[in-house]
């Protein structure tokens, strides 16, 4: 796997010229362009969010044009600063609104932003999308919202299922900022920690001007927490680490931060407080270099690379560039059905007709998901030693194994289940994932009627089917079954749920032969 190092994103003046000119002679109105309002913190706190949303915005702009644009109108992209402050982001979604050329928005980017401008731009009736994982699109067919991140459980639900399943992990402590964003994050980790035996021993809150957390850090080493999970956005999480440097803990307690600290920045915030072992959960963007020949996200990477330069690829880089191609198709389809309007773009995005494999996500929206990504475009990555290099250490399709089957009697090891599991949508019971399975086996007296998947012990008694497999089955046989995101939990889950594959005869019908089901590592 190549390394990825993270640097600072600069805005290039060029790329905001050439995105948006038009050839020499001729004059610009607005009746020949298509124009896109982008509302971000392009400075402050959130620039290191802001910046690289606009320079990918810019990129796929600048492409779109160059190939002709929309309906044989160019793409323009109406930049406004919001310097991070929800007040003037209110200001700027209603300078922006209000201009009937606006078609559609990009952000903001932090959630209280979002919060604060959401209610001018909804009363507008203009598409927004955000690029925060905080808040939830509202769906349904009144709605103008869209978020181009995964939901915060499912970026927390990586975290700590590779805590638990590969670290052995049961206590963490929580050190959440005094925000929006810390209250959000720090109610996600409440909700999905149980699911999998994960104990939060501690939480400590902190506000964003503070330039010492070394009282917090120490309150949740002395709960004997295993691991500290951080809510922070931006150059506040480097007051995190120099605290947990200044305590001798570096290599001593694993930091699991947030999406808003896995971002260009990262190399300038780390600066002399590298963090000994520190994991985030990302898009796959910034691993582009290491993806496999055929993932179907590497295209659209390779031609961001070529546009910014691929140390400038980002998860927010990556989400400027999909949105506005998002937003171009949306208005090819509008313009094909009448004219490109306010209501015509919303319904085209949301119509389930658009399916883009973009440089940050596999998109298919529909009017009952606007975010339509996937659990499966979620990576984990880790810190180097030097804190400026990420590698992933686990994605968002999980690879599940059974232990060698076992008859009723204990007996040698007569089989095997080996699966993947990729998730189509957030963790709710109403969206399941797609379990693509393998199952090996021999010794059996009989056919094999039946597989399924069964909630208990391979040693106890028949536990309730979770979800059947095969019928008839035979040795070798594959197979990809749709499960319930119920059962997702209960596959994934750090040991409160256990799991076991059963091969059922005539004779034996709850099980001739047993594994139990684990992570594969």
């Amino acid at each position: 796997m190549q390394k990825q190092i993270f640097a600072i994103v600069g805005i290039a003046a060029a790329f905001a010229f050439a995105a948006t000119s038009v050839s020499a002679g001729q004059t610009r109105t607005n009746a020949d362009t298509l124009r896109i309002g982008f509302l971000g913190s392009l400075s402050g706190a959130g620039s290191s969010l802001g910046q690289p949303n606009q320079l990918g915005a810019l990129a796929a702009i600048k492409r779109i044009n160059d190939a002709g644009g929309v309906s044989g109108r160019l793409l323009e992209l109406v930049s406004r600063d919001t310097k991070g402050d929800p007040t003037l982001a209110i200001d700027v979604a209603r300078e922006l609104s209000s201009d009937s050329s606006i078609l559609a928005i990009f952000g903001p980017d932090f959630s209280s932003n979002v919060r604060a401008a959401l209610p001018v731009l909804n009363a507008a009736k203009i598409a927004s999308y955000w690029s925060t994982p905080v808040l939830t699109p509202v769906a349904g067919r009144d709605s103008f919202e869209f978020a181009g991140f995964n939901a915060q459980e499912d970026t927390y639900r990586i975290g700590l299922s590779w805590a638990a399943q590969r670290k052995g992990i049961k206590k963490i402590g929580i050190l959440a900022a005094n925000d929006t964003t810390g209250e959000a994050g720090l109610g996600s980790l409440r909700k999905v920690a149980p699911d999998y035996g994960i104990e939060i021993v501690a939480v400590e809150r902190f506000d964003l001007t503070a330039v010492d957390v070394t009282p917090q850090i120490q309150k949740i080493v002395s709960a004997s927490a295993q691991l500290m999970a951080t809510v922070v956005t931006g150059s506040a999480f480097g007051v995190v680490l120099r605290g947990v440097n200044q305590l001798g803990l570096r290599y001593k307690l694993p930091i699991f931060g947030s999406t808003g600290t896995c971002t260009l920045a990262l190399k300038d915030i780390v600066k002399g407080v590298e963090p000994g072992l520190y994991v985030c959960p990302t898009q796959k963007a910034p691993l582009w270099q290491s993806l496999p020949a055929n993932d179907p996200q590497l295209p659209e990477l390779t031609k961001l690379a070529a546009a910014i330069g691929g140390d400038k690829i980002s998860i927010n880089s990556a989400l400027g560039w999909d949105v506005m191609h998002l937003y171009a198709q949306a208005m090819t389809l509008a313009a094909k059905g009448g004219s490109i309007t306010r209501q015509s773009i919303r319904d085209a995005l949301a119509s389930g007709t658009i399916k883009f494999n973009g440089a940050d996500n596999n998109y298919r929206l529909t009017e009952a998901d606007h975010r339509g990504i996937a659990y499966s475009d979620l990576a984990l990555v880790q810190s180097t030693k030097e804190g400026t290099v990420l590698k992933a250490i686990a994605t968002g399709e999980f690879r599940l194994v059974s232990t060698p089957f076992l008859g009723p009697a204990g007996s040698a090891p007569l089989g095997s289940f080996v699966a993947s599991l990729a998730r189509t949508g957030g963790f709710t019971e109403a969206q399941g994932g797609d379990l693509k399975w393998t199952l090996t086996f021999k010794g059996l007296t009989g056919s094999a009627l039946t597989a399924e998947l069964r909630v208990g012990t391979a040693a106890g008694a028949a536990g309730p089917v979770l979800v059947p497999l095969c019928k008839p089955c035979k040795d070798g046989q594959s197979g990809t079954t749709k499960i319930p995101g119920k059962a997702v939990l209960q596959l994934l889950s750090g040991g409160r749920s256990q799991v076991y594959v059963a091969i059922n005869t005539q004779t034996a019908p709850t099980g001739a032969l047993r594994g139990q089901i684990v992570l594969a590592k």
